[in-house]
């Protein structure tokens, strides 16, 4: 519990076993007794569908799990709330080796997602900085003749509003473009 992860255990059928951490009850939105792994990863009947299929081979282990782990759903598509919700799976084997539960690591990455997009757009705005520095004779002569379109725009709005002077749309359009 003090890990901050949801962690939940279930078996071959998906059936989620009577024992996971406070935090599940966080990140999930369906209530966790009683209920199966493929409902509470998504709403969608084609991804319930898919986590089915992917829970057979798992179990089945014609693949080693290390091979098939990350086919799983890799984070919870149903999250209303906007959260990214990312999801792990480590095995659970008995004594003689064979698997006998799947343990899922739930951990809520949103702070670090917002980060990572908040720092992308601020190396996009830096990078537009540079390319006008760069380019800072071009970006005066776009800028001088936008200001004075603009101008003229703005002008031959008023002329039309204060008379019955029409405008060609499809120069006013243009020029606005």
């Amino acid at each position: 519990d003090s890990l901050d992860q949801g962690i939940i255990v279930f078996e071959r059928s998906g059936q989620t076993l009577p024992f996971f951490s406070k935090t599940s009850r966080k990140l999930f939105v369906d209530k966790i007794e009683n209920s199966n792994v493929v409902e509470l990863l998504s709403k969608s009947e084609v991804v319930q569908n898919q986590t089915r299929e992917w829970l057979s081979v798992v179990f089945d282990e014609v693949l080693d799990f290390e091979d098939v782990k990350d086919l799983g759903p890799s984070k919870l598509d149903y999250d209303m709330t906007d959260r990214e919700i990312a999801l792990h799976y480590n095995p659970m084997r008995d004594v003689a080796g064979k698997l006998q539960a799947v343990v899922m690591v739930a951990t809520d990455q949103t702070n670090e997602v917002k980060a990572k997009r908040d720092a992308d757009h601020e190396r996009s705005l830096a990078k537009r900085v540079m390319q006008i520095t760069k380019f800072r004779t071009q970006f005066r002569g776009f800028a001088q003749d936008a200001t004075a379109l603009l101008a003229k725009l703005v002008q031959d709005t008023r002329k039309v509003q204060t008379s019955a002077l029409k405008i060609d749309a499809e120069v006013y359009a243009r020029d606005l473009h």
